[in-house]
């Protein structure tokens, strides 16, 4: 005679439903907290509306100055401070090790159309890569169109072409055959 499982139970064993589940489950992998206390002590100003982050020293190498507006150099909220914003510090860097950690704490709750943005427009096609592959990017035509755009007038030619692959992988997944 078997035991049938609970309802409870099956929540476990559902990989699927416990991933979704998780995603809203508040904690951080430990080797994650240093970056998620950068955040915090990250000073904020906001200037004709607009939020105003003052990036770490360590980001220097990457942009012009380390004053930049949340909306347009991190794809943040532009108006209020963004719990985000670590992950989108590491898709900024080009990180995936440090991405796929923030998504394993945080999931869907934390990625947005924005976040893929980030990634098609600083050019790291391993981080697209990877979130095409996972079924993790926005999937409307209209999102696809605006990345490949924007990738394009970034010059990045190996985001175009991970987005392309990805775009026909896609199509054949959602086409069905009858006979």
């Amino acid at each position: 005679m078997t035991v049938p499982h609970a309802a409870s139970t099956s929540v476990l064993t559902d990989a699927s439903l416990l991933r979704s589940i998780c995603a809203y489950q508040y904690g951080f992998f430990a080797d994650l907290l240093p970056r998620l206390e950068e955040g915090r002590a990250m000073t904020t100003t906001t200037i004709g509306g607009l939020m105003q982050y003052e990036l770490p020293p360590r980001y220097a190498p990457l942009v012009d100055t380390l004053a930049v507006f949340g909306s347009f150099t991190l794809y943040l909220h532009p108006f209020e401070r963004d719990a985000r914003c670590p992950l989108h510090l590491a898709i900024f860097e080009g990180q995936l090790d440090v991405v796929k950690r923030f998504l394993g704490c945080r999931g869907r709750a934390w990625l947005s159309a924005d976040a893929f943005y980030l990634a098609v427009q600083r050019g790291h096609d391993a981080i697209v890569r990877y979130l095409c592959e996972k079924r993790l990017c926005p999937s409307t035509d209209g999102t696809w169109r605006d990345a490949l755009a924007l990738a394009a007038r970034h010059k990045r030619t190996r985001v175009v072409a991970v987005l392309q692959d990805a775009h026909v992988v896609d199509a054949k997944r959602r086409h069905v055959t009858t006979t």
